[in-house]
């Protein structure tokens, strides 16, 4: 994802590696890379915005908010990890917003 507004509720998430046609995915967390201008010398923060409602668990109806904000002093070659989980992050709606 680069920098700007994502609504994941419009992504389709699919296998393109030999996992057969059409065979989903199971989405376990959202990679956010550094910016690229951002160096050592000149760092320059990744701004984040992350909000939502994700299943408290699979089959339920119960939800958990997402509000998620701040700046990230990472490195265009580092990154930041948000929501890894070992089984999917079952979400009802989430939107990621990075400057």
């Amino acid at each position: 994802m680069g920098v700007g507004k994502v609504d994941f509720a419009e992504v389709e998430f699919e296998c393109t590696r030999g996992c057969g046609t059409g065979a989903d995915m199971d989405f376990l967390g959202i990679l956010l890379g550094g910016l690229s201008n951002s160096t050592i010398s000149a760092l320059d923060p990744l701004c984040v915005k992350i909000e939502g409602q994700q299943w408290a668990r699979s089959g339920g109806t119960k939800t958990i908010d997402i509000n998620s904000d701040g700046n990230h002093k990472i490195y265009h070659n580092q990154y930041f990890l948000f929501k890894v989980t070992k089984d999917p992050f079952l979400y009802k709606r989430l939107k990621v917003n990075t400057w």
